[in-house]
C-alpha cells in the first residue's frame, strides 16, 4: 500500500509522524522513507525513539556466525541462482509489478531492478543473467568487506584467533590448513554437529565482548550427508 503512494506524499507522513526522523533521510529515498514508516506502523513507536533504545542495548555482548565461501564456489552458486530465478518466472514477475505497481521499491532491488531495464530497452537474456550475476558478485564484495571491517573498527573478538593451532581453511585462495589470513579471513571447518556443540558452550558461558566467528559453510552443509 505504501509502495503506490508518491514519494512526496510518504515523506510528508513522515515528517508529521516523526520530524526528527524525517530529518535523516532524503527526501527522494523512497526506500528508506518506506522501511520507516513501515517499522512505525509495525511496532507503534516512532523510529527516533526505537533508535534512542538501541543505543542503551550497545552494552550486549553478541556471538555472531558469518558463514563463508570461497569465491569460485560464491559465484558458482550466484550464476545458479540467478538461472533459477529465471526459470521461475523472475521476468513475468516484474512484469506484473511494471502493470499494477509501477511505484514499488521493490523494482529498485537487486535482480529485480536489471530485469526492469531489460523490459524497458529490450535487450538479451544473455546481458541480463551476466548484469544480475555481476550486481550480485559486487553486493557480496560488499558484504564481505563489512564482515572483515565491522569487528576491527568496533574492537570485536575474532574467531579462529591468529593463535588457535586447528584445522584451518584461508577463504579465497582455497588454501587448506593455512596460518595465514586472506584479506582477514580464516574459518574454522566445523561440521553441523559441532557448529552445534560451540553455539550451546557459548550459551552457557558468558562473553568477554561481541564475538564473530568465521566458519567453512560447505563442511557444514556436507556434514549434513554424513
Amino acid at each position: 500500500q505504501l509502495d503506490s503512494q508518491a514519494t512526496e506524499e510518504l515523506y510528508a507522513k513522515l515528517l508529521s509522524l516523526d520530524s526528527e526522523a524525517a530529518k535523516t533521510i532524503s527526501k527522494n529515498d523512497k526506500l528508506r522513507i518506506v522501511r520507516a514508516l513501515e517499522i512505525m506502523e509495525n511496532s507503534g513507536k516512532s523510529l527516533t525513539s526505537i533508535k534512542k533504545a538501541a543505543i542503551s542495548t550497545k552494552n550486549l555482548k553478541v556471538m555472531t556466525y558469518v558463514l563463508c565461501d570461497n569465491r569460485k564456489q560464491l559465484y558458482d552458486r550466484i550464476n545458479k541462482r540467478v538461472n533459477e530465478m529465471l526459470e521461475k518466472g523472475l521476468i513475468s514477475e516484474v512484469e506484473n509489478l511494471i502493470l499494477n505497481y509501477k511505484e514499488s521499491t521493490t523494482l529498485d532491488s537487486l535482480g529485480y531492478r536489471e530485469t526492469k531495464e531489460y523490459i524497458e530497452n529490450d535487450s538479451s537474456i544473455e546481458k541480463l543473467i551476466e548484469l544480475i550475476s555481476q550486481n550480485t558478485r559486487r553486493f557480496s564484495k560488499r558484504q564481505m568487506t563489512f564482515w572483515r571491517n565491522e569487528p576491527k573498527k568496533n574492537n570485536w573478538a575474532i574467531e579462529p584467533n591468529q593463535e588457535e593451532n586447528l584445522d584451518l581453511t584461508t577463504i579465497g585462495n582455497e588454501t587448506s590448513n593455512s596460518k595465514k589470513s586472506f584479506k582477514g579471513f580464516r574459518v574454522k571447518n566445523f561440521t553441523y554437529k559441532e557448529l552445534v556443540e560451540n553455539i550451546l558452550s557459548k550459551l552457557s558461558s558468558k562473553l568477554e565482548k561481541t564475538t564473530v566467528c568465521y566458519i567453512n559453510r560447505i563442511t557444514i552443509y556436507e556434514s549434513f550427508d554424513s
